[in-house]
C-alpha cells in the first residue's frame, strides 16, 4: 500500500490529484478541481496538518491514531482525495477491509484516475480472496500509472494463483524493470 505526503512552501498538492499547485490557485491545471478558496486559507492548512499527522502515526504503526488525524483531515475538507485513500490502507492496516474499500470508492469518485487508490483497492480484494476483483483494480491501476511496480507485483502473484503463468511471470519482469528503472 502506499501513502503520500504534502509539500509546504508556497506550493501544496492538489487534494484530489497530488500534483503540485500554487497555494493562489483556485483550479488545478491538471484534474480541474475547483477550490472554493485558496489553497493556503487556514482550514485547509489545519487539514494537511491533520493529514501529516496521519501519515506520521500510520508510519508509527499507529493505526487509530492515524484513522483519528485523517478523519479530521477529510471532515475539514472533504475533498481531500489522499486522505481517503490513506485512511483506507490505514482501515486496511487495521483489518478494517469493508471501510477500506469504503474509502478507495470515495477517493475513486473525487478523482477518477488516481492509480494509487485503485491499486490499494486490488490488494483489499486480494486479502478478500476476490481474485477477479482483485485483477480488475489492479489492470485500472497500471492503465493509470504504468510505472507503478508493486500493481505488476501483485497482479502477477494474482495471475499465479489463477493459473496464467504466462502473465504472472510477464508483470513479475515488468515489475523488476521498473524498480532497476527506478533505482
Amino acid at each position: 500500500m502506499k501513502l503520500f505526503s504534502w509539500n509546504r512552501s508556497k506550493f501544496v498538492d492538489c487534494p484530489s490529484c497530488g500534483i503540485t499547485v500554487g497555494k493562489d490557485s483556485l483550479i488545478c491545471r491538471k484534474c480541474g478541481m475547483r477550490f472554493e478558496t485558496r489553497l493556503d486559507s487556514g482550514y485547509v492548512g489545519e487539514a494537511i496538518d491533520h493529514y501529516k499527522k496521519g501519515i506520521r502515526e500510520q508510519k508509527s504503526g499507529r493505526h487509530k491514531e492515524a484513522i483519528t488525524h485523517y478523519t479530521a483531515a477529510i471532515e475539514l475538507l472533504p475533498i481531500y482525495t489522499l486522505a481517503y485513500n490513506n485512511r483506507g490502507v490505514a482501515y486496511q492496516e487495521s483489518g478494517e477491509i469493508e471501510n477500506a474499500l469504503l474509502d478507495y470508492e470515495h477517493a475513486i469518485k473525487l478523482q477518477r484516475k488516481l492509480a494509487v487508490a485503485y491499486y490499494n483497492k486490488g490488494v483489499a480484494y486480494k486479502v478478500l480472496g476476490k481474485l477477479q476483483h482483485a485483477l480488475i483494480n489492479f489492470d485500472v491501476s497500471i492503465r493509470f500509472n504504468s510505472t507503478l511496480a508493486v500493481a505488476y507485483d501483485h497482479r502477477g502473484t494474482v495471475y499465479q494463483s489463477l493459473g496464467k503463468h504466462l502473465y504472472a511471470t510477464k508483470d513479475f519482469n515488468t515489475a523488476r524493470r521498473l524498480k532497476a528503472d527506478t533505482s
